[in-house]
């Protein structure tokens, strides 16, 4: 009888007929969306890959994240992670539990706006207390910045280790200097426009 948070990289799908969740245990759900031209250079420096072999990671329907490739036996479960698009549109197209989809973007470019949205949307399944001071407070705390220090003077969990490089890479890596416009060649940026054309313009990512 009580709710709890979980986070997930997984897509939303059925593997040897077994669902990843179902309505007897999930309540709701909070879809982070990011735009894949800022994806591919994330992934490119988590997993020590160049653009081109990242952009074969997010359009390849059959990816999944396992253990043994990806920092060893701690590192947690295997993921089913598919396509950027059909991790998309697995969540996107639930039909029973309510969603709120948060642009990446958003949660940059409006911190304060996108954290009260979000606690508005939990209040209707848990006790929530929304409360301006703490979510300044929280807003301050959790900056790029202050995160990259922490991780540099205590490690991150989720931080992959690089075999080409023989040791982890900093997860929180550029933050807002990660932009496709300055990172990505033209015709990558055009080949990606192009892969993902519905579910950009969906997401009004095709106008940026």
């Amino acid at each position: 009888n009580k709710s709890i948070l979980l986070k997930t990289h997984s897509a939303l799908c059925t593997l040897e007929n077994n669902s990843f969740t179902n309505k007897k245990n999930t309540q709701a759900v909070i879809y982070i969306v990011r735009d894949p031209r800022n994806v591919i250079t994330s992934i490119s420096n988590h997993f020590s890959s160049d653009i081109e072999e990242s952009y074969n990671f997010i359009i390849d329907r059959n990816k999944i994240l396992t253990a043994d490739k990806w920092g060893g036996k701690d590192f947690g479960i295997s993921e089913v992670i598919g396509s950027w698009s059909e991790h998309y549109k697995s969540w996107k197209n639930i039909k029973f539990a309510p969603t709120l989809t948060i642009k990446y973007e958003d949660l940059i470019s409006d911190t304060n706006n996108s954290l009260k949205t979000t606690l508005n949307f939990l209040k209707k399944f848990i006790d929530v207390e929304i409360n301006n001071q703490k979510v300044s407070k929280t807003v301050e705390s959790c900056k790029f910045e202050n995160l990259r220090k922490m991780e540099t003077n205590q490690g991150f969990e989720e931080a992959a280790y690089s075999e080409k490089l023989g040791k982890k890479i900093k997860f929180f890596h550029l933050g807002k200097k990660n932009d496709w416009k300055r990172l990505l060649s033209p015709e990558m940026e055009k080949k990606i426009r192009l892969t993902f054309k519905d579910e950009m313009k969906e997401l009004n990512y095709q106008e940026l």
